[in-house]
């Protein structure tokens, strides 16, 4: 006789009750005991992870510390320098007292410090001679380098213009043969050497936290029974172990060296795992052996890890005790639970089933209707309103995608008026070999160039970038481009254009809280001079032909456009050699990233245009743009990049090297 269904629901839901606390049982005592082991390695693993960077990175004095030491010696530099630039200007303080003050500040470390971070102190003027010093030797930095071999490196502190600091790493004097490490920066007011050093019992005394055993007794033996370090001949480099098991201690000491060392032997092991029998215990404990590689060319280690494995099973047991009590009472419940829920369940099905396959089906005008006030009244009302939900949703998203479209319509459009503003051509001026080349960031970008054609012959370039990206930056630039075009018919000096350009532009941006820096050259090509002014930009870099060198064409500081109202903006002037040439760009080349972060950076342009010096326009602005597309690799760029390069009289240079 077949079984009605509440009676087969009423089996089939205490069944599956049964096996599930049966294979939650069987599933807790076989998983727990046979991933024991492994479940140890993966404790070995991961304490090998926190170990091996303290233990052999601390112990063989990484570069990584040392670069710690020599920033903190060079903002102990830039102070000295600092104080040797306000004794300078004091006349009642000689080198001599100086030199006193400098002794002072290294006494004074060590006082303060266990591990000082710096031992001497020397300063030099503009010629390289020791005007002060901690340790009274008396020398020209330049002068008999061979014996004083450390003092090369630092002699291009001596060199004018903004120098960084000098690095030097952990070597030998041929002063003396001692150990030291040192760095240097350039005065605060002139150039000189201002030099810190460090010795290698200093630097010894910074890294002595990294010692072995100093880190294995942090870690708290409650958790372990045992914890050691061992080396590749078996030597024991620290060991952590209960005191209690003295008579034992000895036997396990032999046994851990001999086992780890015949780990250590072979290449590429895995953890390997041991058993340790310990005192007035049923079972032996579990030692993992895991594997730390050696840093730069040291030889590799082994941490071992004896766990308390007795503690475990028993907690193991305890846990499975609990399951099966729980389980015991959860199969009684169920056979209730089973009776009276098979009760109420047959009758809905039938309209459940049937809307669900309608709804599975997409027919979402299909409800519902059960007479019932219990959960298949609400699961059925759930269906409805999912079905009316999904309606109104699908709905929305019609409505959305049309938005969609017809946003990303007016964002092409807005590009295409982007583009279209820009010079279509580069023009052809007498005398001058004009380019321009700009790559938005985004559909549509923030940076703008122009070619603007001015009286008495004159020519000029202006290249702009505003503040933030996308189209409320278009707008910006399409607003400071136009001002400055219409301006530009009755103004031809860049400075005044710029205040024009500026007073007009901030009264109409002054709410947004938004600014336009802006470069302007004006080039004279009968007079051979170019007439320059900047609002904030980068300065643009001259590239000389004859010298093949280059030159940043700075000006006096000065607001962007649209901060402040009023603001004067300075000009400079520059005389052009046939072949050189004018390069202005956008802080999107020097911005630009490689996968690793790095910043193309102004060193990399100027080298870069050193480089195709005296080449065509077109040559220079192919050459700017395929470095800065090398140096991303395929990264997308973070910043519009916009460039101009205007030549003068580049034909009377072919026709010479012709």
């Amino acid at each position: 006789m077949a079984l009605h269904f509440r009676n087969r629901l009423t089996l089939t839901i205490s069944f599956l009750v049964f096996l599930t606390v049966a294979a939650i049982t069987v599933s807790v005592a076989v998983i727990l005991a046979r991933d024991l082991v492994r479940q140890y390695q993966g404790t070995g693993a991961i304490l090998t992870q926190v170990a091996n960077r303290n233990i052999e990175y601390g112990l063989t004095l990484p570069p990584l510390v040392h670069q710690h030491i020599q920033r903190r010696m060079i903002l102990q530099a830039n102070a000295v320098a600092e104080l040797v630039a306000a004794a300078e200007s004091n006349e009642r303080i000689s080198h001599e007292d100086l030199s006193e003050i400098l002794k002072r500040m290294v006494a004074g470390a060590y006082a303060l410090e266990a591990a000082p971070m710096f031992d001497e102190i020397r300063v030099t003027d503009e010629d390289g001679r020791v005007i002060a010093s901690t340790d009274g030797i008396d020398y020209t930095f330049g002068r008999g380098a061979k014996d004083f071999g450390q003092s090369t490196d630092f002699l291009r502190l001596l060199e004018p213009g903004p120098i960084e600091p000098v690095r030097q790493a952990l070597q030998p004097r041929q002063l003396d043969g001692k150990y030291f490490m040192y760095v240097g920066v350039t005065g605060v007011d002139r150039p000189r050497i201002v030099q810190v050093g460090i010795s290698a019992a200093s630097l010894d005394a910074s890294t002595s936290v990294f010692q072995v055993q100093d880190f294995l007794e942090r870690f708290n033996l409650e958790s372990f029974r045992r914890l050691m370090v061992v080396a590749d001949d078996g030597a024991l480099l620290a060991v952590v172990e209960p005191p209690e098991e003295a008579e034992k201690n000895a036997a396990v000491r032999a046994r851990v060296s001999a086992v780890g060392k015949e780990y250590l032997a072979e290449e590429n092991a895995a953890a390997l795992s041991m058993t340790v029998e310990t005192s007035n215990e049923t079972f032996a404990d579990i030692g993992v052996f895991t594997r730390m590689a050696g840093f730069e060319g040291q030889p590799p280690s082994a941490l071992f890890i004896q766990h308390k494995t007795q503690e475990h099973i028993a907690h193991i047991v305890s846990r499975v005790l609990l399951v099966v009590t729980i389980g015991s009472v959860m199969i009684l419940l169920g056979i209730l639970v089973g009776m009276f829920v098979s009760q109420g369940l047959s009758e809905p099905l039938v309209a459940l089933s049937k809307g669900a396959r309608e709804f599975g089906q997409g027919n979402l005008n299909y409800r519902l209707y059960l007479k019932r006030k219990d959960e298949f009244q609400s699961l059925a009302q759930a269906y409805n309103t999912m079905a009316i939900s999904l309606q109104e949703y699908m709905h929305e998203l019609e409505q959305e995608t049309a938005r969609r479209e017809r946003l990303e319509s007016e964002v092409r459009i807005a590009s295409d008026v982007q583009r279209a503003l820009l010079p279509e051509r580069s023009p052809k001026v007498e005398a001058l070999s004009v380019i321009g080349w700009s790559q938005p960031s985004r559909e549509v970008g923030g940076d703008f160039y122009d070619f603007i054609e001015l009286g008495d012959g004159n020519f000029g370039v202006a290249l702009g970038d505003a503040t933030g990206k996308g189209i409320s930056a278009a707008l910006m630039i399409t607003e400071c481009a136009s001002i400055l075009r219409t301006l530009a018919s009755d103004l031809f000096r860049p400075g005044e254009l710029l205040a024009r350009t500026n007073g007009e532009f901030y009264h109409r941006i002054v709410q947004t809280h938004k600014f336009v820096t802006l470069s302007l050259i004006v080039f004279d090509p009968v007079a051979g001079k170019a007439t320059y002014a900047s609002a904030g930009h980068p300065p643009p870099i001259l590239v000389r032909h004859a010298a093949g060198k280059t030159e940043l064409l700075t000006s006096r500081a000065s607001f962007p456009l649209g901060i402040a109202d009023a603001v004067p903006y300075t000009e400079s002037e520059v005389s052009l050699e046939p072949g050189d040439v004018i390069v202005a760009y956008s802080d999107g080349f020097t911005d630009a990233q490689n996968h690793e972060s790095e910043l193309f950076g102004e060193s990399r342009i100027v080298s870069l245009l050193e480089d195709v010096a005296g080449e065509p326009v077109a040559s220079i602005g192919r050459a700017l743009r395929g470095g800065v597309e090398r140096h991303m690799n395929g990264k997308e760029p973070i910043d519009d990049m916009t460039m101009v390069a205007v030549g003068y009289r580049m034909d009377s240079v072919d026709r010479a090297s012709d």
